[in-house]
């Protein structure tokens, strides 16, 4: 048996609630993504500097070691941190291969 309402009438408008009712409950709203830690990813620095982030991390515990409260957090490398980095590695390399030529040099002239 069909169920047949004039055409004119409203739909029910939900009724005003009472001291001591329960209102309705709304749908839980998902969490807002964590903000991102300011600074360079490892990801980003490693590339720029030819390395693999894996290497980079060991490097940086061993030169520049993270607070106690930083460690076991995600990485995030400060733009200050991530430029001395860069000079100190780039200055590394260069004193590396320097050494390295005057090896070769001393090699090639018979003094080794």
């Amino acid at each position: 048996m069909a169920h047949n309402k004039p055409k004119d009438q409203k739909p029910e408008q939900p009724k005003p609630l009472q001291l001591g009712q329960l209102q309705p409950q709304q749908p839980p709203q998902p969490p807002a993504p964590p903000t991102p830690p300011a600074g360079v990813e490892p990801k980003v620095l490693a590339g720029k500097m030819g390395l693999s982030p894996k290497r980079l991390r060991a490097l940086l515990r061993a030169q520049h070691p993270r607070a106690g409260e930083e460690k076991g957090k995600r990485w995030a490398i400060p733009e200050a941190l991530a430029s001395k980095v860069q000079k100190e590695y780039k200055d590394k390399q260069t004193e590396r291969e320097k050494a390295k030529k005057e090896r070769i040099d001393k090699e090639l002239k018979g003094e080794a």
